[in-house]
Formats: C-alpha cells, sequence, structure tokens
C-alpha cells in the first residue's frame, strides 16, 4: 500500500487544496448558522425557536425571511413576529449580559429612569431575550418610582386602569409587581365581560383593594353615546371631579386605550394641574410603522414611532415618570 506523504511538492499542493475546501464548507456552515441576516434555501429550515433566536421570521409556509418584516398589506402576524431580537446579545454575550437591569437613561425630577428603545419597538426585555413573551413588562421592575420612593404611606392609594381588558393582563401584574398595596382599583374596559376580578382571591388579601368596573370610552370628553355604543368618559375631569385625587395621594395610571392616547396625553400636558396628580404613567402609544405593518398596525398612520418617541418625551419633561406599555 502506497503511503500519504506531504514531502512531495505535489502532494503539498493537493493536500492543502483540499484542506482549504473543507474549512471553506466548515466556515460557510459556521456564518450561515450565526448570521441573522442569510437565507440559504438549500440548507434545512431552522426551527420556530431557532429562528427566532437569529432574529428571523417564520411564516406560515415554514420559511424563514429576515427581520424587519417586510411592508405588507396582509395581517399575517403577531407583535412578537415584527420586532427585532438581538441574536448578539442573546447568545455571544452570554447568560450574564444584562437584559433587565440595564442601565439608566436619565433623571425624571432627580430619580433614575430606564432608557426608551425605539429601535426595539419599545420593547427591550423581548428583544434582548429576557422573555419570550413581546408583551411581559417585567423590565420595567427595577425603575418602578414605588422602588425609589414610598409611595405606600399614602393615606390614599389609586390604580387607575384605562383600557384594562382581561384582569391579569395589567390590573393583576401591578397587584402582583407594584409596590403599592393599592386601596381603589378603578378599571375602565369597553368589551362586556372581558374584565372579571377574581373577588374571592382579591379578598384574601391582607389588604384587599376595592375595584371599581367602568364600562366607558376613555376620551376628554363626556358624552352619552359613542361609536363603540358605551357612554364617553373625560378623564382628566374624572381624575378631578369624580376621584377628586389630591398630591399627597398615590395615583398609578395605565392607558392602553387603543389610539385614544394621543387626544388624552396631548390634553393632560396642557393640564399641568392634573399632570402632577398623577405619580407614575404607563402608555401603550400606538402608531404606524413599516416593521409593524405585516402585524396589523396600518390603522395608527399618520402616526408613526418618532412621534409616540416624541410624546412621551415631552411628558418626561414635564415632569411626568412615563413609561411605554407593555
Amino acid at each position: 500500500m502506497a503511503r500519504f506523504s506531504l514531502a512531495s511538492p505535489n502532494t503539498r499542493v493537493i493536500f492543502f487544496s483540499f484542506l482549504s475546501l473543507v474549512l471553506g464548507i466548515l466556515l460557510g456552515r459556521v456564518s450561515q448558522s450565526s448570521g441573522a441576516w442569510m437565507k440559504n434555501t438549500s440548507s434545512p429550515l431552522p426551527s420556530s425557536k431557532s429562528a427566532e433566536m437569529l432574529g428571523l421570521r417564520l411564516q406560515n409556509g415554514g420559511e424563514c425571511t429576515p427581520q424587519p418584516c417586510p411592508p405588507c398589506r396582509e395581517k399575517c402576524g403577531e407583535v412578537r413576529d415584527c420586532i427585532r431580537r438581538d441574536g448578539q446579545k442573546i447568545s455571544a454575550y452570554g447568560e450574564y449580559a444584562k437584559r433587565i437591569a440595564m442601565p439608566a437613561g436619565e433623571r425624571i425630577q432627580g430619580l433614575l429612569v430606564g432608557v426608551l428603545h425605539p429601535e426595539l419597538q419599545f420593547r427591550p426585555g423581548y428583544a434582548h431575550g429576557q422573555t419570550d413573551d413581546c408583551e411581559d413588562p417585567s423590565y420595567l421592575i427595577p425603575w418602578l418610582l414605588g422602588n425609589q420612593v414610598d409611595l405606600n404611606s399614602a393615606s390614599r392609594r389609586v390604580f387607575l386602569d384605562l383600557g384594562a381588558a382581561a384582569f391579569n393582563s395589567s390590573t393583576g401584574w401591578f397587584m402582583r409587581n407594584y409596590p403599592v398595596d393599592f386601596d381603589e382599583i378603578h378599571a375602565f374596559e369597553v368589551v362586556p365581560d372581558l374584565f372579571e376580578p377574581p373577588y374571592d382571591v382579591i379578598g384574601a388579601l391582607p389588604h384587599p383593594p376595592v375595584v371599581t368596573q367602568y364600562e366607558m370610552m376613555v376620551g376628554v370628553s363626556d358624552e352619552a353615546n359613542t361609536s363603540l355604543g358605551v357612554p364617553g368618559v373625560d378623564i382628566l375631569r374624572f381624575i378631578t371631579g369624580e376621584l377628586r385625587i389630591r398630591e399627597e395621594d398615590t395615583l398609578i395610571v395605565k392607558m392602553d386605550i387603543e389610539g385614544g392616547e394621543w387626544e388624552v396625553l396631548p390634553a393632560l400636558l396642557e393640564a399641568p394641574a392634573v399632570l402632577r396628580l398623577i405619580d407614575e404613567l404607563f402608555v401603550e402609544t400606538h402608531y404606524g410603522d413599516p416593521i409593524m405593518r405585516a402585524c396589523g398596525w396600518d390603522q395608527f398612520y399618520p402616526k408613526k414611532l418618532e412621534d409616540a418617541l416624541s410624546l412621551v418625551n415631552q411628558l418626561r419633561q414635564a415632569g411626568l415618570r412615563t413609561h411605554f406599555w407593555p
């Protein structure tokens, strides 16, 4: 049997050519598996989980397409499908990378507050791999005002949920995570029977709050009947007139009113006496954006991501501690 030897020049040329070919194939596979923006239809498609981790979108047909989602009229996805996920921060930086305790961005009335992330559709927890739920607000926990000042010592502690949806979608989260024992919860929801508090569970708490529900549309005027078939309420008047909130009270507000924030929040900026009554505001701003178009957000044009960022920054500059929700 002939022996393989590198002594011969021709043999060395053949050997190193073969080695280069093998290395090229291996490096090509590594690049393919680590490049979030590459697609090779001849290779096996990644699983839903691995595609998501690489920042790819797995469509109904099983084909991966690069993020961000391409503009389209088809309502073919959910919000989580259209948000960029930073594959490098999720995988390359390892398990000890900052994901929830991100460095502070600025101060509001002398107190630190988190950075806004417009490039991540204001959902850094999901984009950085902290959670697989794009609507998980846990990334907000380090920046809750109640973690920095004592809001629980107020004689009256009120949570106002505007666009409450199902009980656990926001009211339940604030009851579990916000460092205040609320003694009043006022929840507005236009969909009948959607907000259903578990009164037996609430009643077993050491300090059970009084929960009041309102089937009304939140806005800036009182109306007997709106386009949704329910009464409308001037929420600024409601805070001062019906709730009779005072500056020494604790008032936490969450707002998710499907575009109504574009009317309510500018009115709030024009009413500093009401703005001063709110200790902390959490708001989902609805806007049109090419990345989100595939998820059905076309209806919120002409408002854009830049408008949402500007609105929240105006509220912060006015002294109101404001966060994007969720």
